[in-house]
């Protein structure tokens, strides 16, 4: 079963407060509290709906991250950022994430 998505967000927004959410290996960690908020502060952003147990979120995981390295250490105005689908299903259901 694969459960996960990905959702390209370009907003108006230009500022940047990536300090203000958590990173994991380069990539933002999102959930209800603080999605919204990431939205809003990033102009562009890649996000990945996921579920710890799916074999291919596990395989992506290691090359999701040194692409957001990748992406921080070239000043990239582009972030990738996750959310745990099987956590935040709120989140989930608004982008019609399925499994």
């Amino acid at each position: 079963m694969l459960l996960f998505a990905f959702i390209p967000l370009a907003l108006l927004s230009i500022a940047s407060a990536e300090d203000d959410f958590p990173l994991e290996e380069g990539v933002l960690v999102l959930g209800d509290d603080n999605f919204q908020a990431a939205v809003d502060a990033n102009q562009f952003m890649l996000v990945e709906f996921y579920a710890p147990w799916c074999g291919h979120c596990k395989s992506l995981a290691p090359e999701y991250a040194k692409a957001a390295q990748a992406l921080a250490e070239e000043k990239s105005e582009v972030k990738l950022a996750k959310v745990d689908a099987t956590i935040h299903k709120k989140w989930a259901e608004k982008f019609e994430v399925r499994g």
